[in-house]
């Protein structure tokens, strides 16, 4: 079976990785031994200097170097930086293809339905569904955990390629500060979805939805259809944060110009008011979603014919009832049709909302329906009762016609 071409993205991402590795091992060794023939005066002096061992903070560290105060080699965290993304990349890739070979097994199982009736086909799902609920809504706490993540991952396997690149071993405590806030981080995505799932009775959906029906990532940042200060505050200081963070990591790269002081390096800490306001914004965050006014929908109630009803006569009108009283105005053609199912032809028809009672609203067909034949309804979100509420999500059953 010839590999398609993600996998052929997955393969040379990994050789430029090997490649990357051998060839800074190369390098350093080459460096090393120039280095030991310029300098050495004896052979026991050139067979002490090799692998020198240095303590920072209570760790031993192996320098390839001859001394601690030879330099790095050029570039070499620029190479490092390079390689990390990629393995980050890769990893990454890899995971999403394992995310949707198990989809698939789901669904040759049984265990994953698809959602019918879908206009674009059903939504795939991927890598970027971890940061979705259960109900496929994106979850701002969720996107914050894996920026982080990426972050943090990014630094940390920096540091270790830019020291492997120099042939360079040392193993350094990860701050304080980095662990709490990566504890902390992790815990919000925990307490956001208790809340979610009981003020919003949301559950693990067990059907792919389809595409249309799947909300923008942009939704991230509303409550209730709504931009609250809460989300705005925890999304800008997110970002914030991370530049802020990133630029120190730059800095202290930057200031790195000898195999010793490489050997000394640590993990960047984050610094404590930057950690502060995270965590205010956190709480806040998950303060305001907590207390947020639930938003009350319009449901559909009932309908005439019912769903998967057969034998309906074919001069009959498709009467819909709503849980509140309708404004008129906002029920049309163009959210209340009704198709033919085998080829989703429109039927011509009127639409109105009863006087005497405004909870109903009603399509009357110009014409008779086809004997014998599938017919789909559609209420679409756009349908408003009086007190302006709306659908959640647009709503689609069918109904047979009789001889």
């Amino acid at each position: 079976m010839r590999p398609n071409t993600g996998q052929w993205i997955l393969l040379s991402s990994l050789i430029i990785v090997l490649v990357a590795i051998l060839s800074s091992q190369v390098m350093a060794q080459s460096s090393t031994k120039q280095n030991d023939t310029e300098g050495s005066n004896s052979q026991n002096d050139t067979q002490a200097s090799n692998n020198q061992t240095v303590t920072s903070n209570g760790t031993s560290c192996i320098l390839g170097s001859k001394t601690s105060l030879d330099p790095i080699v050029k570039n070499s965290f620029a190479v490092a930086g390079l390689v990390a993304i990629i393995i980050i990349l890769a990893v990454t890739f890899a995971a999403s293809r394992i995310i949707r070979k198990g989809k698939q097994w789901l669904r040759a199982q049984g265990q994953l339905a698809l959602e019918s009736n879908c206009k674009q086909g059903n939504h795939k799902g991927g890598f970027w569904d971890i940061i979705r609920e259960a109900d496929y809504y994106p979850s701002l706490a969720r996107l914050q955990f894996v920026l982080w993540t990426f972050t943090v991952t990014f630094t940390l396997l920096s540091i270790y390629v830019f020291m492997l690149w120099n042939n360079t071993l040392c193993w350094s405590d990860i701050p304080q500060n980095i662990l709490a806030l990566m504890g902390i981080s992790a815990g919000v995505p925990v307490v956001s979805t208790v809340i979610s799932r009981e003020k919003y009775r949301s559950s693990i959906s067990g059907t792919l939805p389809c595409k249309e029906n799947v909300p923008a990532l942009s939704t991230m940042l509303l409550e209730h259809s709504k931009p609250t200060l809460g989300r705005y505050q925890l999304f800008i200081w997110t970002i914030i944060s991370i530049i802020v963070y990133l630029g120190i990591f730059f800095v202290q790269i930057a200031g790195i110009s000898t195999a010793g002081a490489l050997a000394k390096m640590e993990l960047a800490d984050i610094p404590l008011p930057l950690l502060a306001l995270m965590t205010t914004s956190q709480g806040a965050y998950l303060g305001l979603k907590a207390i947020a006014r639930p938003v009350s929908f319009l449901t559909k109630v009932g309908s005439v014919p019912a769903p998967n009803q057969k034998n309906i006569k074919k001069s009959t009108d498709v009467v819909v009832n709503f849980s509140e009283s309708l404004d008129s105005p906002t029920v049309n053609n163009l959210n209340f049709l009704v198709r033919k199912h085998s080829d989703t032809t429109d039927v011509a028809g009127t639409v109105t909302v009863l006087a005497e009672d405004d909870k109903m609203a009603v399509f009357r067909p110009n014409a008779e329906l086809e004997a014998d034949t599938a017919y789909d309804v559609h209420i679409l979100t756009s349908i408003q009762s009086k007190d302006k509420n709306r659908l959640e999500f647009d709503e689609t059953w069918s109904f047979e016609t009789g001889p």
